[in-house]
């Protein structure tokens, strides 16, 4: 679909879209970086994986302000973002990551918020009107893709490391 379509199909204004934007990478942002802390006495490599992630939409959240920053000019309506939504956050009894089981459980939250982000970044770039916005959504979709491989590959490791166990000096299977 080229962008003379969208024009027809319910477009947002570009304040719109980068707004709906940074209140995304907020919310990221925030997520991830609970879960650099929670992972921390599990897995340190995974903690600075997340850490990587939140990075991430930092950048993201830079790039969206260098686009806006033409944008505030012409329009007034910005706002400043809104707290995260609480759609990938996780809920539990304990704050830190104690085990493997629920290293699984939040990594496959975390692994949902990704392909979460990449429809909502897919569903932005469907009714974005602005050539000059397509490029920056699309590599927000791909970033997104990148980070769910990143966190499916955690969920791997997590789940290794659920599996066996020094003992001893030996490494043993958990039964």
């Amino acid at each position: 679909m080229n962008v003379d379509d969208r024009r027809h199909a319910h477009p947002l204004m570009e304040v719109n879209l980068i707004q709906l934007s940074r209140d995304k990478e907020h919310e990221r942002t925030e997520y991830y970086q609970q879960l650099t802390l929670r992972f921390l006495p599990f897995n340190v490599g995974i903690s600075r994986l997340m850490k990587e992630l939140a990075n991430e939409s930092v950048e993201r959240l830079q790039a969206l302000a260098r686009v806006s920053q033409g944008l505030a000019d012409q329009h007034s309506a910005f706002e400043e973002p809104c707290g995260s939504s609480g759609k990938c956050e996780s809920h539990s009894r304990h704050f830190f990551v104690i085990d493997s089981n629920m290293a699984m459980t939040i990594l496959e939250q975390a692994w949902q918020c990704e392909y979460e982000a990449q429809g909502f970044y897919q569903d932005l770039r469907s009714r974005n009107t602005i050539l000059a916005l397509d490029a920056m959504l699309e590599g927000f979709i791909k970033q997104a893709r990148q980070q769910a491989n990143i966190v499916q590959e955690c969920k791997d490791q997590a789940f290794l490391l659920g599996q066996w166990r020094r003992d001893q000096g030996m490494l043993r299977r958990i039964v």
